[in-house]
């Protein structure tokens, strides 16, 4: 057993891969703040080692001490465990499709439910983004990370602190397992 493994199973911190069905592995992580900017990230970028029998990946969502992380990079460490970076998610969005239902009069009822509720990374899209990424479309008001396996798209309607947003361009180019989503507000 190697010094890494011997390290994470005595002293790493417990951590659940949220998958179908769960698991749970040990991690031993740190901020990543040495070339951070943007003060207002600083508490979102962070990276780790995991053990590597968790198969983690990017795009997957692990939970420590109560805080979730997008993963956004896995990579394999040379002693054979898995280094990875992420963002500690910050938002929670619910996807919202329409259900159509027939009342007993023979019309469509569309009915707008939840059918999943996503963890993610979000921005607000500043004068200071736009000049730094000048493809962001001039209605989007935010960008959210999110895992890939959720399947967003560009068109869906999602909600984000009780507002209806609509997802104006989905990247799913953006990082392996990850989708990058521009966002603007559905005016009623």
């Amino acid at each position: 057993m190697d010094n890494i493994r011997r390290f994470l199973l005595r002293r790493g911190q417990i951590c659940t891969i949220q998958r179908n069905p769960p698991i749970n592995s040990r991690v031993s992580m740190k901020l990543t703040t040495k070339a951070m900017r943007d003060e207002s990230a600083r508490e979102s970028y962070w990276e780790g080692i995991v053990l590597a029998d968790s198969n983690l990946t990017s795009g997957e969502i692990i939970t420590i001490n109560g805080l979730n992380f997008l993963t956004q990079t896995v990579l394999p460490n040379p002693q054979g465990e898995l280094l990875w970076y992420g963002v500690k998610t910050n938002s929670q969005l619910e996807l919202i499709q329409e259900q159509e239902t027939v009342d007993d009069n023979g019309y469509i009822i569309k009915t707008p439910i939840v059918v999943a509720t996503i963890p993610a990374y979000g921005t607000i899209i500043t004068a200071t983004l736009r000049q730094q990424q000048p493809g962001l479309l001039p209605n989007s008001i935010w960008l959210f990370q999110i895992p890939s396996s959720y399947g967003v798209k560009t068109g869906d309607k999602l909600r984000f602190s009780g507002r209806n947003i609509r997802v104006e361009a989905a990247n799913i180019l953006f990082l392996g397992g990850v989708t990058e989503l521009q966002c603007s507000e559905v005016v009623a």
